[in-house]
Formats: structure tokens, C-alpha cells, sequence
């Protein structure tokens, strides 16, 4: 370890921080396999497009309750290949064979075996999940190794988004003849499967010798028990604001990224679906740059300024976004240069912001488990904080898919939802907009709110570091 100070820090190898960077796309690669659920669900299920959407939520809210329960038998895992390996791996093999089931070998069910397959696929994801919120804070608690895992993390994010836009939108499309087509979700389904077990591989090596007992145990005796997670949630302070800030941005951005969402803007209101497949290539090395520049930010001034300047960013670009789609012409978007650039100005602005504040959610949410552990007595829980965050997290972004199916129920997308070729109409322009930059500007609103109340600046953390090695040092 090395030593600054009365703080001793456990630092990771270079390839290791690079390589564990890639960890949060594992759980990205199953949600862009379920944003196709509602598809699924309709086309191939039998079910309404609003039944699928109230599935969806109820289905986030129950992997909300089950968070809990799998965070206490994480914290209580303690065998000879450590405690957030072995519960990844059983969270990724649950959650790849109901994905099977899903897409292929139950095709067609009854509307019960339909939910059966959703909720044991939540439960493997919910393993995965709360695996990897304990896993960054074993993996190191140095301040510039968490913000570079932040900035790692955001910038392959992006690159996989735009990687998958990609071959979404100019192979898989064309391939199958549609977006809906049975094939082009079948196709999906597998690759994301292969491309998942890949990165939980390199994820285990990367932890390999991070998750050992020295550096996920508790100093305290004391036992975790349930009523530390309602501790948690009703006297940290900063937890609470944590929680603002991102689940806010969550909900929004989930409902911005529907898949719904994007085909009404892009292939309904601007009428160029193809040119947002390119987007993200375009946008990559400016997005990068910026994230780069964020990221230096939150080194030298804390990832409490970084957030709420770079949510003030994105409130601007999202403002000016609607307003370019609604005063100007989007069906000139990737055909005309001056409607063009002014808009890929717009969108690079708002794009980087968003990849800036998405890279600093989780080295917060570990900050904050460290400070939880300083003033508890030394108890670890970091995995029951990271199940606390998603208890609340994913009970409020739950109700993504539903307000988008029924946003668009309201207009009279009842028994199908948003597609090419549909007329574009006032109230499809209104609620696209709405949902599309709307939401995510409120959220962003609420997150420059919450970090007012939030106290863990650089100084903060030093002091909380330095108190955890002295009570390490006594417990040796």
C-alpha cells in the first residue's frame, strides 16, 4: 500500500484499472437485449404494448425488493475464490439461460410463463449488479484511481453505445428487413450474450487478487444486519443526495433512450433513422475529449463540482436541442450542412455533459460507502448501500417503460407502439419531446439541487480515508 499522509491507500495495477473499467458494460449488454422487451412482448407474446410496459415496471420494482435480499447473501459470501466473483458468475449464467428462455426456447408462452422468465431474469441481474457496486469499493480507494475509473468507465460506455447503435441501426435492420423482426432480437439476444461473457471473464481477472478478505471484510465485529440499509437510507445525508441526483438522471435517460423514443424522433419526426445509427460515431472523439476535461475537473475541484457544472451543461444543450427541433426543420438533420452542424454542435455538448456526470455516478456512490463505513464503527456494507441505491433507483426508474407506453397509449398508440412510416403528427412532436430532452433537463435541474446538500468534497474523503486506516491499524 502506498502511504500519504496518515492515509494508506490499496491501489490497483494499471492493466487492472483498465481492464476492470469494462465491468459496467456487463449489465449494459442485458438492458439493450430487454429495451426490446415491449417489441418482444406484443409481437411475439400476444400481449398488448401497455400490458408489456406494467410488466416491465413490476418487474423492476420486484428486482428492487429481491436487492436487498441478494445484497445480504453477497455480504455473507466468504469462500476461497472471494465474495463478488462467484456471485457475478451465478448472476450472469441465471440471467443468460432466461434470456434463452425469453427469446427462444418459450416463445410464444401464456402471459404467467411470460412473467416467470422476467423475474428470474431479474434476479440474476440483481446478483451481477449488486456483485459490482461491492466489487469498486474492494477494488480501490485511491482518489485519482476512482475518478479515472469513472472517466474509463464513461468514455467505454459511450464507445459501446456507439458501437452498438451501430450495428443495430446499419446491420442488424437491414439484415432482417426490420426493427420488430423476430430475427433481428434473436440475433441481438446472442451476440450480447457472447460479447457479456467475455467482459465478465475479463472482469474476474481483473479482480482477482482485489477480492480477498482484507479488503472486503469489516473492521467492526459486528454483523450486517437489515436495519443497516434503512440506517443508511434515512441518516446519510449524502446518500440521499446521491440518490437524487442519479436516479433522476436515471429515470430520464431511460426514457430517452427507449427504443420507442428514439424511433418516433428519428425515424418518425426527422424521418433519417440511418443518420442516427452514424450519430454516435460522429460525436465519439469530441464526447471523448470532453470526458477527458471533466474528468481532470473532478481531480482537482471533486466530483461534487464536476456534477453539478456538467449538469448545468446539459440543461443548456437539452434547452437548445428542443429548441432546434421545434423552431427549426429536423427532416434537414444529416441532409442539410447548416441544420446539420448546428445540431451535431448541440448534441456533442449535451452528449459529453451526460457521459461526464454518468462517469462519476458510481466512484460517488463508493466514496460514500467509505464514509458510511468511518462513521459506523468500521462496519463494511458496501454492497447493502449499493442494493439501498437500488432499491430506490430502480423502484423509480420502474416506471420508465410504462410512462413511455403510456404516453404514447394517450396519443393513440394503444396496440402498437412508434414506427417508420407512421405520419407526424402535433401530439407525437409534443410527447416525443417531452420524453425525449424534457425529462432529462428536470432531472439535471434536480441534480444541481442535490449536490448543494452533498458534503463529500476532496478534503472530506482524505479525512475519511485517513480515519479508516487508523482503525485498520488498530484492528492488526
Amino acid at each position: 500500500m502506498d502511504a500519504t499522509n496518515t492515509v494508506q491507500y490499496r491501489k490497483a495495477k494499471p492493466w487492472q484499472l483498465y481492464l476492470f473499467s469494462i465491468h459496467d458494460l456487463l449489465l449494459i449488454c442485458f438492458l439493450m437485449v430487454m429495451n426490446f422487451i415491449t417489441y418482444l412482448g406484443a409481437g411475439y407474446y400476444g400481449l398488448l404494448a401497455t400490458t408489456v410496459a406494467m410488466i416491465a415496471t413490476a418487474s423492476r420494482i420486484f428486482d428492487a425488493i429481491t436487492d436487498p435480499i441478494i445484497a445480504f447473501i453477497v455480504e455473507r459470501t466468504d469462500g476461497k475464490f472471494g465474495r463478488y466473483r462467484p456471485t457475478m458468475i451465478l448472476g450472469w449464467i441465471i440471467s443468460a439461460i432466461a434470456l434463452l428462455c425469453m427469446y427462444f426456447f418459450c416463445l410464444g408462452a401464456n402471459v404467467v410463463t411470460f412473467i416467470l422468465i422476467y423475474a428470474v431474469y431479474v434476479i440474476g441481474y440483481s446478483f451481477m449488479m449488486t456483485s459490482q457496486g461491492g466489487a469498486r469499493v474492494a477494488f480501490t480507494n485511491e482518489p485519482i484511481q476512482r475518478n479515472r475509473l469513472g472517466l474509463f468507465m464513461g468514455i467505454l460506455t459511450s464507445l459501446f453505445g456507439v458501437s452498438f447503435t451501430f450495428y443495430n441501426t446499419n446491420y442488424l435492420v437491414p439484415k432482417h428487413g426490420g426493427i420488430i423482426d423476430l430475427g433481428t432480437m434473436q440475433e441481438l439476444c446472442l451476440t450480447m450474450l457472447v460479447v457479456s461473457f467475455v467482459i465478465l471473464v475479463l472482469t474476474v481477472i481483473s479482480i482477482w487478487d482485489r477480492d480477498v478478505p482484507e479488503n472486503y471484510r469489516s473492521l467492526s465485529k459486528e454483523k450486517v444486519s437489515p436495519s443497516d440499509m434503512f440506517k443508511v437510507m434515512k441518516s446519510n445525508r449524502n446518500f440521499q443526495m446521491i440518490l437524487v441526483a442519479c436516479a433522476s438522471d436515471r429515470i430520464a435517460m431511460n426514457i430517452a433512450q427507449n427504443t420507442s423514443v428514439i424511433m418516433a424522433v428519428w425515424g418518425i419526426i426527422a424521418g433519417n433513422y440511418e443518420f442516427y445509427g452514424r450519430l454516435g460515431l460522429i460525436v465519439f472523439i469530441p464526447n471523448i475529449l470532453v470526458s477527458i476535461f471533466g474528468n481532470q475537473i473532478a481531480i482537482k475541484m471533486g466530483k461534487r463540482t464536476a456534477l453539478r457544472s456538467f449538469s448545468i451543461g446539459s440543461v443548456i444543450a437539452g434547452c437548445l436541442m428542443v429548441a432546434l427541433f421545434v423552431l427549426g426543420d429536423p427532416t434537414q438533420i444529416g441532409r442539410a450542412l447548416p441544420m446539420t452542424a448546428v445540431f451535431l454542435l448541440v448534441h456533442c455538448a449535451f452528449q459529453a455533459c451526460m457521459t461526464v456526470t454518468n462517469g462519476l455516478r458510481m466512484p460517488m456512490l463508493a466514496d460514500v460507502a467509505d464514509y458510511e463505513m468511518s462513521r459506523n464503527g468500521g462496519k463494511q456494507i458496501a454492497g447493502v448501500i449499493s442494493a439501498a441505491y437500488s432499491l430506490v433507483d430502480k423502484t423509480i426508474v420502474a416506471f420508465a417503460t410504462t410512462i413511455v407506453g403510456f404516453a404514447y397509449a394517450g396519443i393513440g398508440y394503444v396496440t402498437s407502439l412508434p414506427q417508420m412510416g407512421d405520419p407526424v403528427t402535433d401530439s407525437l412532436v409534443t410527447v416525443s419531446m417531452v420524453l425525449w430532452m424534457g425529462l432529462p433537463i428536470v432531472g439535471y435541474i434536480l441534480s444541481i439541487i442535490a449536490m448543494k446538500f452533498y458534503t463529500l468534497d476532496n478534503a472530506t474523503m482524505e479525512e475519511v480515508q485517513a480515519k479508516l486506516s487508523a482503525m485498520k491499524a488498530e484492528t492488526e
